[in-house]
C-alpha cells in the first residue's frame, strides 16, 4: 500500500486496538489514549487535543466537538461500545481525573493548563511506533485508519464515500478516494492480478 508519499500513512485499524487493549492491560491508560482517541473518533489532532474528560465521557451516543474554537461551528460525532468502553477505563486508570480537565494537558503547575502541542504528541505517537515496530505513524495516520475502517464496515460502496466525504469535510469524493489510499490499493490488486 503505497499511499501517496506526501501524505500520512494509513496505519493496520486492527493492530493497532490490539496495542491499545495490551497497554490497558499494562495499566498504561496515556500510551492507550494517546492511540483509541485518533482511531476511534476519526477527529483531527487540533480537535482531540482540546478534548475534556467530559467530553470524552459523554453518557449521550453523541458528542458535540468544538471544531472551530473561533467560530464556535461544532462536529457531532458518535462513539462506538468499545471506544466508550477504552475512554471509560482510561478515566478509571487515571483515578477519576477532574472531568472538566483536558485530557491531553500539559503537566506544568499554572493557573491554565494548556493541550499538549501538536509536536509533542505526534513525538508521543512516534516513541510508541519504535517500541511497537511500527512504520512512522502521526495522528494523522490513525484518523485515515477511522476512515477506511468506516468505508469497509458501510459496505465500500459509493454511499460510504459520500457519508466520509462529508464527515472529512471534503470537497469531493475523489479527494476522499485519494486520502484513504483506496486508489493505491486498487492498483495494487490489479497489479497482483497480473
Amino acid at each position: 500500500m503505497r499511499q501517496g508519499s506526501k501524505t500520512a500513512k494509513r496505519a493496520d485499524f486492527d493492530k493497532v486496538k490490539s496495542a491499545i487493549l495490551n497497554y490497558l492491560e499494562r495499566g498504561k491508560w496515556e500510551t492507550a489514549l494517546l492511540l483509541a482517541v485518533p482511531l476511534f473518533t476519526g477527529l483531527r489532532i487540533s480537535e482531540w487535543r482540546a478534548l475534556t474528560w467530559a467530553e470524552l465521557l459523554s453518557d449521550n451516543i453523541v458528542v458535540s466537538i468544538k471544531k472551530d474554537r473561533g467560530t464556535g461551528k461544532v462536529r457531532k460525532i458518535a462513539f462506538g461500545d468499545t471506544a466508550r468502553a477504552i475512554f471509560r477505563q482510561c478515566w478509571l486508570l487515571s483515578g477519576y481525573m477532574n472531568q472538566q480537565m483536558l485530557v491531553f494537558k500539559t503537566p506544568y503547575r499554572s493557573k491554565r493548563r494548556l493541550p499538549y502541542s501538536v509536536m509533542h504528541l505526534n513525538s508521543q505517537i512516534q516513541q510508541i511506533c519504535q517500541d511497537q515496530k511500527w512504520p512512522h505513524y502521526t495522528s494523522h495516520s490513525f484518523r485515515k485508519s477511522w476512515g477506511y475502517k468506516m468505508y469497509t464496515e458501510l459496505g465500500a460502496s459509493q454511499e460510504a464515500l459520500l457519508l466520509l466525504q462529508r464527515a472529512f469535510n471534503h470537497n469531493n469524493t475523489q479527494t476522499t478516494i485519494i486520502y484513504l489510499g483506496l486508489a493505491d490499493d486498487q492498483i495494487e490488486m490489479a497489479m497482483r492480478a497480473l
